[in-house]
């Protein structure tokens, strides 16, 4: 057996039990909005924050012994702070990869229910450009950027309530065990060339054990079936993050959004 016949047969052994074995698959899409907040001493003393545009996909497995979930999110704000010459626009995108192991299958109001422990690896990158607005001449100016890319490896734990076939609430929440973050160059001098900074984003920068950088994401859905093999689904996330090197940054998000799944 040549070696390409060898890799054809493995591949038939990873993919046929995801697919069968009384396996359940969803994949789709949502979109809704994000209530976005953050201070970034970098940047500004200031804390920034306002509604904004939340969007993902999903393909999530659900199998006899465990459930596999691959996500990816792009926010969208432009945030405004208690200074009215200052303000911001953010770009948010994260794509995390989950599976767990289901650990117990209790039973809630004559329901079974799903306890599932695992891991994931995900990146999660957010950048801000800061606006400084000058009156009376309207004059403005992007007088700074800033970002954080973290790269991690997370603990992760499930709680689904299955009401119908097809329908369920579940629970996740997911927390960095190590991380890799990478946050702007500084300049103690105070001479450091921010225009010259948009163009050097690093994706790797100082490995971290947790809990230097601390962050939590817990996501809260709710599916049921709405035509043939489509599924409806309403989440919301809720994301907190802190950083202290070489200065504090925090971010919290409440994101709300409705989507629309095939089941297969």
């Amino acid at each position: 057996m040549n070696p390409k016949q060898v890799l054809s047969k493995l591949s038939l052994l990873f993919f046929i039990p995801l697919f069968y074995m009384n396996a359940q698959n969803y994949v789709g899409g949502g979109f809704g909005g994000s209530d976005f907040h953050i201070l970034d001493e970098h940047a500004s003393q200031l804390i920034f924050g306002s509604i904004g545009i939340a969007s993902g996909i999903q393909f999530i497995h659900k199998g006899e012994m465990g459930l596999h979930n691959v996500e990816i999110s792009y926010y969208n704000n432009y945030l405004s702070s208690p200074s009215s010459n200052f303000n911001t626009e953010s770009w948010r995108a994260g794509i995390r990869y989950t599976y767990m192991l289901l650990a117990a299958n209790p039973e809630l109001f004559g329901k079974t229910c799903g306890v599932y422990f695992g891991g994931s690896v995900g990146t999660f990158f957010s950048r801000q450009d800061y606006y400084y607005y000058y009156k009376p001449a309207e004059a403005n100016a992007v007088a700074d950027v800033s970002w954080i890319w973290s790269h991690s490896v997370d603990i992760s734990a499930e709680f689904d309530y299955n009401i119908a076939e097809r329908e369920y609430v579940s629970g996740q929440i997911d927390m960095p065990l190590l991380s890799n973050i990478s946050r702007p160059e500084y300049s103690s001098s105070g001479d450091y060339n921010y225009s010259e900074n948009t163009w050097k984003i690093k994706m790797f920068g100082t490995t971290e054990l947790f809990p230097n950088n601390f962050s939590l994401d817990f996501h809260l859905n709710y599916q049921r079936p709405l035509y043939w093999n489509f599924n409806i689904q309403f989440s919301y996330e809720f994301y907190y993050s802190f950083y202290n090197k070489p200065s504090d940054i925090r971010m919290y998000a409440n994101n709300f959004c409705g989507g629309l799944f095939y089941c297969f």
